[in-house]
């Protein structure tokens, strides 16, 4: 990923959000809460205003917001100030667009600009079908089933091993994905302008793309359903989770 000259958090970083103390932090919808509501923000938050966001008591907050400071998904700093008394702790969500990280690794402004019209064209057309949400999803699909087989763990994978592979590849697609053993939040879309005016289309190719690359992995676990655009500023989007249904069974996701 390019990084801009005030950025000061590195790739490496947001790769190290797909920890496993980082998926644990991520396990609890109060943390992911709190980190939501400081990406939110557009200052960093102390712990009482931070649980003030979300309908926390302050100390229940800080509890939860330094498990996220461990994990490595907040910064955590002391207020600087010129007053007495002591400083409040602040704290920050590392994965949000402030830090200016915009362009997937290799990929530069110009050639950037052609994989955007490409895919403008490609909305154009699916959106032109009689189901485009379908056309969409299976658009995906066929994109899934291109991958190389050496990105892909041998099948049957267990449930880490899958998830551990998704979150590299929508990496590796400059999505930022974080992920826990129920959901993969992506923390930047690289067609967002697209997806905001063409959503059941955008989404759903990427909606595809998940569910078919789970498939061939034949893991435990599956994609539920994509709730794209949860928040708009900075991005946000959230893939849940869920068994897979055993082999047989007449039950069905309801993504």
């Amino acid at each position: 990923m390019a990084v801009s000259d005030t950025a000061d958090v590195s790739p490496r970083d947001f790769r190290a959000a797909s920890s496993s103390a980082a998926r644990k932090a991520l396990a609890a919808d109060s943390r992911v809460a709190l980190l939501e509501a400081l990406a939110d923000a557009d200052r960093p938050l102390d712990a009482t205003e931070a649980a003030e966001r979300v309908g926390l008591h302050r100390n229940t907050a800080r509890v939860h917001l330094e498990q996220l400071s461990d994990a490595g998904l907040v910064e955590r700093r002391s207020e600087q100030r010129s007053m007495p008394g002591r400083p409040k702790v602040l704290y920050t969500n590392l994965a949000t667009g402030r830090v200016g990280v915009e362009t997937p690794v290799g990929r530069g402004q110009e050639q950037d600009g052609v994989y955007q019209e490409l895919a403008r064209v490609l909305a154009a057309q699916l959106s032109a079908t009689a189901d485009p949400a379908g056309a969409a999803e299976q658009a995906g699909r066929r994109w899934s089933a291109a991958l190389e087989p050496a990105d892909l763990p041998a099948a049957p994978a267990t449930a880490p091993a899958a998830i551990e592979t998704v979150t590299d590849i929508m990496e590796t697609l400059g999505f930022q994905p974080v992920a826990d053993d129920r959901r993969i939040v992506l923390r930047r879309c690289p067609f967002a302008e697209l997806a905001r005016a063409n959503r059941p289309v955008i989404c759903g190719v990427h909606l595809g793309m998940l569910k078919q690359t789970f498939d061939a992995f034949e893991a435990p676990v599956t994609v539920k359903r994509l709730d794209p655009l949860v928040q708009s500023d900075p991005l946000l989007c959230v893939v849940h989770l869920t068994d897979r249904p055993p082999v047989g069974s007449d039950s069905r996701s309801d993504a």
